[in-house]
């Protein structure tokens, strides 16, 4: 493998050539996966176009003193560059003595085109837990070469997806394929989708079986904190009763239902010009308005955090407070005044469900 980087690394044609082919491979599968995932991707960069920039980031290092030759290797000994007496940083190698280049060549080289090209105020990293160490003397090295922004540079870890039967492992032969996953996801939730709604077009419930099985793993994946295990659970991802995505989607349905419902038997629904009065309000009615009214904080929580499982817990909980009150408040059978406050307070439910489903990337269907 060594032999083979180092005839890739020197463009030998037909080691080019077959990793172009098979890198292709891959570029066009991970189209389709975020495609499918509705992320859209806006810059790929591509760690052999960092290949040479490195190596002259490298070479600068020593001219500068910051690296140095250390039994072969140019290494950064990072503790030392910064003056520390207590091991914190430790060494990093920045270089192979081959010459070929390391994660540390790209990553160093990669930093440098987001801070110049693309003048990036603050860069997250969201890779394995396991790297945090590497992250940190990556992070150090960019201050010693003196980029401001280095102090901005964050590593987002995140830990392993396990089964509930035990770690998957490609040697075990039980890793599991996005593609696998979403085809089984995209089918249970066809299965429920035709129990509780068989008159729909087959159309239609395809394309919201569709809706509720990505959203079940999107949501599977966000409602957890990164820093630990995710334990990926099927009837737990999938459920319409538990803390999970079909459950909120089927709040937000629910409450165009309860909308469509009122327009059909004649009622008007209020905008934002309409002047709403609640008397003596409930207090489920009073706690889902207060649950509607933290959205902002939440999200600006969620971002200075970086901490979508703050946005996951929070619509889970507004669905659930809107659930308390369907059950407690009568809508459209209310009194006029009533009706028309408890049409708005739907109404804004709807979109706040909406809205924070979108931030972690699943859509709300109007039918379930």
């Amino acid at each position: 493998m060594r032999a083979l980087f180092l005839a890739w690394d020197r463009k030998e044609k037909a080691v080019v050539a077959l990793w172009e082919k098979t890198r292709q491979w891959s570029l066009d599968e991970l189209v389709q996966l975020f495609a499918q995932l509705g992320v859209p991707i806006d810059v790929y960069f591509y760690e052999s176009a960092v290949e040479e920039p490195g190596r002259v980031i490298v070479q600068n290092l020593l001219e500068r003193g910051i690296a140095e030759v250390s039994d072969g290797l140019p290494v950064v000994k990072i503790d030392e560059k910064l003056g520390l007496e207590k091991e914190t940083y430790r060494t990093l190698p920045i270089l192979r003595s081959d010459g070929t280049t390391l994660y540390a060549t790209k990553d160093l080289a990669l930093a440098a085109v987001k801070f110049d090209q693309y003048h990036v105020d603050r860069s997250i990293y969201v890779v394995d837990a396991r790297q945090s160490l590497y992250f940190q003397q990556i992070f150090k090295i960019l201050e010693l070469m003196g980029f401001a922004q280095a102090a901005q540079c964050r590593h987002l870890p995140y830990e392993f997806l396990t089964l509930p039967e035990g770690t998957m492992s490609s040697r075990s032969g039980n890793a599991i394929f996005f593609e696998d996953v979403a085809a089984d996801a995209i089918q249970r939730a066809r299965a429920a989708v035709e129990e509780k709604n068989p008159d729909l077009s087959e159309e239609a419930k395809a394309e919201i079986a569709r809706v509720i099985g990505i959203g079940a793993l999107l949501y599977g994946m966000l409602d957890r904190d990164n820093n630990k295990v995710i334990v990926f659970d099927w009837e737990q991802a999938l459920s319409f009763d538990g803390h999970a995505a079909p459950y909120i989607q089927y709040a937000h349905a629910r409450a165009c239902r309860i909308l469509e419902r009122a327009q059909a038997e004649g009622f008007a629904l209020p905008d934002a010009t309409t002047s709403i009065h609640l008397r003596a309000p409930a207090t489920e009615e009073m706690d889902l308005l207060e649950q509607i009214g933290n959205f902002p904080a939440e999200v600006r929580r969620a971002a200075e955090t970086d901490k979508p499982l703050i946005i996951a817990n929070y619509v889970y909980d507004l669905a659930r407070h809107f659930s308390d009150f369907y059950g407690a408040c009568p809508v459209v059978q209310a009194e006029p005044e009533t009706r028309l406050a408890r049409l708005a307070l739907v109404d804004a439910t709807r979109q706040t469900l909406a809205n924070a489903l979108a931030l972690l990337g699943i859509q709300a269907p109007n039918v379930m």
